[in-house]
């Protein structure tokens, strides 16, 4: 039975059977990409894609954590790459609402896609107006904090929990003044001269109505 709609989509009374499992989404997609990014440059480094490339000082998959300065070291002792820059910068974007510069080195036709939500955006603009803006309709005050980036190459994984107070509609649902935070798994995809082609962004959304108090705490026995 469908008990509620989200930003257009329908929120089944089955959904929240599975709520108690819903915290560890995010991290089991971490650990999957995690899991596909190593076996992806293993691939590319010549090597056996079990042989763990992430591991300090191989590979060319690095871990960086986020800071205020324009360039980081690695793990693995190197720079960041231009592809990682451009990510945190782009997030960086986000958190000061410069949209257009968030997507200014996006390629004219992308396939950026919602998994929460099962929507693809095909245009920057179309990002800008319906993804980004969606969410400061509803929390004027969202922001990516403590993010982390694993480069691959021509895919960047970002880890990161967006921080919000939801101050305006969420679908049909009024504002309810409340603070949330959210644990979100999210990749940009690059083409070989550094434009972002695409991307994907995974999140709980019961795990969200949850904090909001629009769903009920999640029944642990």
């Amino acid at each position: 039975m469908i008990v509620a709609h989200v930003m257009g989509i329908p929120i089944e009374e089955s959904v929240l059977q599975l709520a108690p499992a819903g915290a560890a989404i995010v991290t089991a997609v971490a650990i999957a990409a995690r899991a596909a990014l190593e076996r992806a440059a293993g691939i590319r480094g010549g090597g056996p894609p079990e042989a763990g490339i992430l591991s300090k000082g191989r590979g060319k998959v690095r871990e960086t954590a986020r800071c205020d300065h324009r360039f980081m070291t690695t793990k693995g002792g190197a720079m960041e790459s231009r592809n990682v820059e451009t990510y945190r910068a782009g997030h960086e974007a986000f958190n000061r609402r410069d949209f257009g510069a968030m997507v200014s080195e996006y390629a004219e036709s992308i396939s950026w896609i919602d998994r929460a939500r099962g929507i693809t955006f095909t245009t920057p603009q179309e990002f800008e107006n319906d993804f980004l803006e969606g969410w400061i309709e509803a929390s004027s005050d969202c922001r990516v904090t403590d993010a982390q980036y694993t480069d691959a190459g021509d895919l960047v994984l970002a880890r990161f929990t967006a921080r919000g107070t939801n101050d305006g509609p969420l679908g049909q649902f009024p504002a309810t003044g409340k603070e949330w935070a959210l644990p979100i798994c999210e990749m940009w995809h690059f083409d070989a001269d550094g434009r972002v082609v695409g991307g994907e962004i995974y999140y709980d959304q019961v795990s969200l109505l949850t904090q909001l108090e629009l769903l009920p705490e999640p029944s642990r026995a």
